[in-house]
């Protein structure tokens, strides 16, 4: 399944528009401009009888009129080509810039792919430090402080990366492979993640993409993480079935709430004190609804995420 994301769905549907509308206008004013000569040469005709009725001679009221009908063909023809013209222009210009957009987006997700490799390499090498570093008691307390900073950061920009790169993929409108997941398979990985799992023993199937369930998770895991009030984040998972849909309620019990953002789910939409980049509850929102499904963020006293899944045909909750 295949569904492209804000940042490129939204300028194509402006261009379709933008063709649909300017189209029905060159139309419109085609045949006003059609209408107009007609209603000019019907009163050019007119004033022409006048003119032989009154007397004056036929040979100077035709050659007043071929000259009045020249007049409005050279007229219309150049307002014709003129409005042609700058339609065309307009519509060159925006293609351009949207040809443009998607030059530099596809610069960005290669740039951003070209970062992984170093980047696993280095936290190998933080890694590495840091245990060196601990393992050590003799060592200095504030550098082993700095590994473990160093460790976190490098930890922080990994996840970063990869975020960028599924929101590059989302955006090119990358395939999603549909299957069947079972549900108590996943709902192991998030109790593996510190997740409060509970809602078990669920024999049933979601209809879904399994590294985009993974992405999910590790967004509102990190998320959770970011945003609690209170170490270590507490995160209870519970699961509804519901008109053949499961609904997955992830409640975030000791969440900053002055973190949350207005418009949850909205790219680059980032929190009044958030240091985040605004990309990972929109990946959520967006991974969910390209899977079919959706996702809703709000606030009852805890910050909620809630995953929308189609489930399998012949499923059984229990």
């Amino acid at each position: 399944m295949t569904q492209l994301g804000q940042l490129t769905a939204k300028p194509a549907r402006t261009l379709r528009l933008l063709i649909v509308f300017h189209s029905a206008w060159v139309i419109l004013m085609v045949g006003l401009a059609a209408w107009w000569g007609v209603l000019l040469k019907r009163t050019a005709n007119s004033a022409a009888e006048l003119q032989l009725s009154a007397g004056i001679a036929a040979e100077s009221v035709a050659s007043d009129l071929e000259r009045f009908n020249r007049m409005i063909s050279w007229e219309a023809a150049t307002f014709a080509t003129l409005f042609a013209l700058s339609s065309a222009v307009l519509i060159f210009f925006y293609i351009r810039e949207q040809k443009r957009a998607r030059g530099l987006q596809t610069f960005f997700a290669t740039f951003t792919h070209e970062l992984k490799t170093p980047l696993t390499g280095i936290r190998l090498q933080s890694e590495a430090i840091e245990d060196h570093v601990i393992a050590s008691p003799s060592q200095n307390p504030q550098l082993q402080t700095w590994a473990r900073r160093l460790s976190e950061d490098v930890e922080r920009l990994e996840s970063q990366v990869e975020r960028t790169l599924e929101l590059a993929r989302v955006e090119g409108g990358g395939a999603l492979w549909i299957k069947p997941v079972a549900l108590d398979s996943w709902m192991e990985e998030l109790a593996r993640l510190q997740f409060d799992v509970v809602s078990k023993n669920l024999r049933t199937n979601v209809l879904a993409d399994r590294s985009a369930l993974e992405i999910i998770a590790k967004n509102i895991f990190e998320n959770s993480k970011r945003y609690s009030v209170s170490t270590p984040a507490n995160v209870q998972v519970s699961v509804s079935d519901s008109d053949g849909r499961i609904e997955i309620l992830f409640k975030h019990i000791n969440a900053n709430l002055d973190q949350v953002p207005d418009n949850l789910g909205t790219l680059f939409q980032r929190g009044h004190q958030s240091k985040g980049s605004g990309i990972g509850l929109y990946l959520i929102q967006a991974l969910a609804r390209s899977m079919g499904g959706d996702a809703k963020f709000f606030v009852d006293s805890a910050f909620c995420v809630r995953i929308t899944l189609r489930k399998e045909k012949g499923s059984q909750s229990k």
